[in-house]
């Protein structure tokens, strides 16, 4: 090859490479704008579900009419037979307490599977107009992924602050649950402990617990958070007893404290 023609091709080189990280420093740019403005329709929904509520307690026919009122999020964008049946799904708990995203993201790492977006709504308690965003926020994050149309999971590789992140939104979901749902979770082990010569920690957990709370969407994450506050509140205990089907292994399971006894007694 002559040094000239070497010459264009290392010209035509430079231009393509200033032609390429001129379009990166847009994209990047652009991206950057993109989270800006999912962070302030993240904060403009917030603020719109608390004058919602505001407005349920002086109102309730007007805040009744504004809900009927909702358009679907994103009406367009996907057929209606492309959305799962979601009646099925419902709340386990009142997370509204909760910002919309700890609760997006707490029922997203406790969940066992994908969710559409209209399922995460439906066990958020909340409009699906007021998730959409926060999933948008936290996939622009690399939090969350999609899987199929309308459908989020947990990102598989998280950054060590995201990781934090998540495990603090999942406590929080978990504590929500039983905070709503204690009674019956506690009033669940003493039946099961009247009837049986013990009640299995892993049992309960497994086959009891999501029908309880009403999260069969449930994944392990999320019953072992739920039995783990169950357990720093002093509500139930686990103790080891001999196993008839597994004698030479002793079996971990548990019951109801005094403090548990006294909760279901009132």
């Amino acid at each position: 090859m002559t040094s000239s023609a070497a010459d264009e091709l290392r010209e035509a080189l430079t231009r393509l490479l200033s032609e390429r990280d001129t379009l990166l420093a847009e994209v990047a740019s652009i991206e950057q704008n993109l989270g800006e403005k999912h962070e302030s329709l993240a904060d403009l929904n917030e603020k719109v579900d608390a004058l919602e509520k505001s407005l349920a307690v002086l109102q309730p026919e007007r805040a009744h009419e504004l809900q009927r009122s909702e358009p679907d999020p994103e009406d367009g964008e996907e057929d209606e037979e492309e959305a799962p049946a979601v009646e099925e799904a419902k709340p386990p708990a009142d997370f509204s307490h909760l910002s919309r995203q700890v609760a997006v993201l707490g029922i997203l790492a406790g969940a066992a599977g994908p969710l559409h977006y209209q399922e995460i709504a439906a066990i958020a308690g909340a409009p699906a107009n007021s998730v959409t965003p926060n999933l948008s926020n936290l996939k622009y994050r690399d939090v969350v992924e999609t899987t199929d149309p309308g459908k989020y999971r947990l990102a598989a590789m998280l950054a060590l602050e995201d990781e934090h992140e998540v495990n603090e939104a999942l406590r929080a979901v978990a504590m929500a649950i039983v905070d709503d749902q204690q009674w019956d979770i506690l009033d669940a082990v003493a039946g099961m402990d009247e009837r049986l010569p013990f009640v299995g920690f892993e049992h309960f957990r497994r086959n009891r617990l999501a029908s309880v709370t009403a999260t069969r969407w449930a994944n392990d994450r999320l019953t072992h958070a739920m039995m783990k506050e169950l357990l720093e509140r002093e509500l139930i205990e686990v103790y080891h007893t001999d196993n008839p089907r597994n004698p030479d292994f002793p079996t971990a399971a548990i019951r109801l404290t005094p403090e548990g006894l006294d909760e279901i007694a009132d």
